[in-house]
């Protein structure tokens, strides 16, 4: 009898805690083979297709930086789907402990748990990311209604509520016990001292705002791929509010040009004060050796007592980091690997989590990074700036924000929006151009939070605009011949970067409103008719600031800024330049597809296996250079120098309003002598890499852009 009731008593006893911990784990290792497997089938077929990786990372060792950002990223994976497991077995023991009369089924709730555990995970994966791999086939289910919520979230909810119940019930019935029961369960004291340091972290709010300094703040905050045509300043519908609102107490110069619509090129200019022939940032993805950005502004407020703070969420073609003369950056990780992850992170669990602060620390690269524009969600990157700007000052805070960029969705936008317009900006564009005004508002709430704003200089300004094949925006219309020249001119009305010939690409906005000591500037919300470059603000700002403005390419506007009377008129002797960057050759259908745009590029790139980032291969530079437009232009007229086979260029001299013109044979004679500037200068400025004059053409050597429908694809 004595023996029996040991042996009962025995059998009484709950599992060891670690049985069914195997379980667990495989389960969880099963579920990352599974959903690995089908982002790697789709990563492989659009490597295959595309071959841009392939030829990038043909030079990448096992020690390479590559390789070894995809090793962390790949642990942080490892990390996650552990702590699912982990999860899962903690919730079986945790039942046990609740129903004792379940005892010896521990095996049975670790599957039941990580069933709950998955199908919750999918749902809500497919809910917030429906772009996602996962999320593609359950978004409709996953969002429809259930009663008050989705089909997503009731089920989260309930198994967040028998989780909450389960441990509820086995913490009541080990209270009873006393501090021996305590004792035997160790894992309760670092359970309850993680989930006090995750609660104390994600509760604490951003530095207390310091005292007002006594050097003004610099803000200069971006809006990527800005239509000026959608900001009620020049003429919009209202779609923008909260930057319409801001502007309407800013001083804005409306001629305003970038010297190269693409963001790296611009971004270099807004920082030195110089071109890219002065700076060498020609191109996105320019090798960091090849680009001469001493000082930067950065450079400049640093050794005057500042803090300067880049920060972005898109870095796949913007190259900046610390280097370029900030103490601070706020960013995705830079390099090659943000393509690559892009493709192969695609999986639920650590899409449910990247966008928390725990997945910006494990999985970094998948958090508030634009590039990832299926998991982007603004506000993770907003929260970034929250927790991570400094408060007070002197700052120098230059922010960027993307989401308005191609391909014009995040994770929220809405499926089905077109992504072509007709005769306006496509639905999904104004979409996106609308999440970047909110973030915009929410970014100025920030700093005003942070004190940045009780005494500051703002400059608001967009790095190119964003062209969509709409005639009317085109200098030159599709069937339009200019004088002396025997075709009709193609332009490449699309997107940015791609045409001098169209000025929504590079025309951008540029608008300097005070705060605090600097109040007065933009307070009488003026037009200024000065004509601008990105390259005026390094020395704008500097002149402000009553401090030595540096050798630059571009202008000072201080004195217009300053002075309580408005612009007299534009400035008819200034010249200013653009210029293409790498330009896609459509398809015979007209269209712009991201594959071929990979297969055109995929030649021309290599990773530096040192800092792992992509780059332009050195040997491809000179022809990607003699493929190039380039413009000079003053107030009223622009010059275009348009590449023609098979070494010159035709040279066409067009009105900027109207867009009639002719072609030049060769320098303007003592007639036109403002013509004979523009000449000069564009000769001047594009030294040595300029062609002689082509007036007849043959079908071959038409430009090869044509004005219709396409999808831009770079930055």
């Amino acid at each position: 009898m004595t023996i029996r009731l040991k042996a009962d008593a025995k059998s009484a006893e709950p599992p060891p805690y670690w049985a069914g911990a195997g379980l667990a784990a495989s389960l969880s290792a099963a579920f990352l083979a599974i959903t690995l497997f089908q982002t790697l089938t789709t990563f492989f077929i659009r490597l295959y297709e595309a071959d841009v990786m392939l030829r990038a990372v043909g030079n990448v060792s096992l020690f390479s930086r590559v390789s070894l950002d995809v090793a962390v990223f790949a642990l942080g994976l490892l990390v996650v789907h552990g702590l699912l497991a982990l999860a899962v077995h903690a919730l079986a023991i945790l039942t046990e402990r609740a129903w004792p009369a379940l005892g010896g089924s521990r095996r049975g709730l670790v599957v039941l748990w990580f069933g709950l555990a998955a199908a919750a995970i999918m749902l809500l994966n497919a809910e917030w990311f429906p772009r996602s791999h996962g999320g593609t086939y359950y978004a409709e289910f996953a969002s429809r209604s259930l009663g008050p919520v989705s089909v997503a979230w009731g089920v989260t909810l309930l198994v967040v509520g028998l989780a909450t119940a389960v441990a509820g019930v086995a913490l009541w019935r080990l209270l009873p016990r006393g501090i021996v029961a305590w004792r035997r369960a160790p894992a309760l004291y670092a359970a309850f001292a993680v989930t006090g340091v995750i609660l104390a972290a994600a509760t604490s709010g951003e530095a207390p705002a310091k005292a007002m300094p006594a050097r003004p703040n610099i803000v200069i905050l971006g809006v990527d791929s800005l239509r000026l045509a959608e900001l009620q300043r020049f003429g919009g519908p209202g779609r923008t509010p909260n930057i319409d609102a801001f502007l309407r107490k800013s001083d804005i110069f409306p001629d305003t040009t970038t010297p190269l619509a693409r963001t790296f090129p611009s971004w270099m200019s807004i920082l030195t004060g110089r071109s890219p022939r002065s700076t060498g940032a020609v191109f996105n993805l320019i090798r960091r050796e090849d680009i001469d950005d001493d000082p930067t502004i950065g450079d400049m407020l640093a050794t005057r007592g500042y803090r300067t703070v880049y920060a972005t969420d898109e870095v796949r073609f913007a190259n900046i980091d610390r280097t370029y003369g900030f103490d601070q950056v706020i960013t995705p990780p830079i390099g090659a690997v943000d393509f690559l992850i892009g493709q192969i992170g695609d999986l639920p669990v650590s899409n449910v989590v990247a966008n928390t602060r725990f997945g910006g620390f494990l999985l970094r690269y998948l958090h508030a990074n634009r590039g990832i524009a299926y998991l982007y969600r603004p506000d993770t990157f907003v929260d970034r700036l929250r927790h991570e700007l400094p408060a007070g000052g002197p700052v120098l805070a230059a922010i960027h924000l993307t989401v308005a960029h191609w391909p014009y969705f995040h994770a929220g936008t809405p499926l089905g929006l077109p992504m072509h317009g007709g005769a306006a900006p496509s639905p999904a564009y104004v979409e996106a151009l609308q999440t970047a005004d909110r973030m915009f508002q929410e970014v100025l709430d920030v700093l005003q939070s942070k004190g940045i704003l009780d005494n500051a200089l703002v400059v608001v300004l967009s790095d190119h605009g964003e062209a969509f094949g709409i005639p009317s925006e085109s200098l030159l219309n599709v069937t339009d011949s200019v004088d002396g020249l025997q075709a009709p001119v193609e332009v490449l009305n699309w997107g940015h970067g791609q045409s001098v010939l169209s000025p929504v690409q590079y025309q951008v906005l540029l608008g300097f409103r005070g705060f605090g000591s600097q109040a007065e500037i933009g307070a009488q919300g003026r037009d200024l008719q000065q004509s601008a470059s990105l390259e005026d603000v390094v020395p704008t700002v500097m002149e402000l600031l009553r401090g030595p403005v540096p050798a630059v390419d571009g202008i000072s506007l201080a004195p217009l800024l300053r002075s309580p009377l408005s612009s007299p008129g534009p400035d008819e002797h200034r010249i200013r330049f653009t210029e293409t960057d790498f330009v896609v050759t459509p398809t015979d259908s007209g269209e712009v597809e991201e594959e071929d745009a990979a297969r055109q590029a995929a030649r021309l790139l290599e990773v530096d296996r040192t800092s792992g980032w992509l780059q332009w291969r050195p040997e491809m530079v000179g022809p990607l250079l003699a493929k190039k437009e380039r413009a000079a232009l003053d107030s009223t007229r622009l010059l275009a120098a348009m590449p023609a086979a098979p070494d010159g260029h035709h040279y066409l001299l067009l009105d900027r309003q109207s867009g009639q013109g002719r072609v030049l044979p060769g320098r303007p004679d003592s007639s036109d002598p403002r013509a004979q500037q523009l000449w000069d200068a564009l000769h001047g400025n594009f030294s040595g890499e300029l062609g002689p004059p082509v007036v007849t053409v043959s079908e071959a050597e038409r430009p090869f852009a044509h004005q219709q429908a396409r999808r831009p694809v770079s930055n």
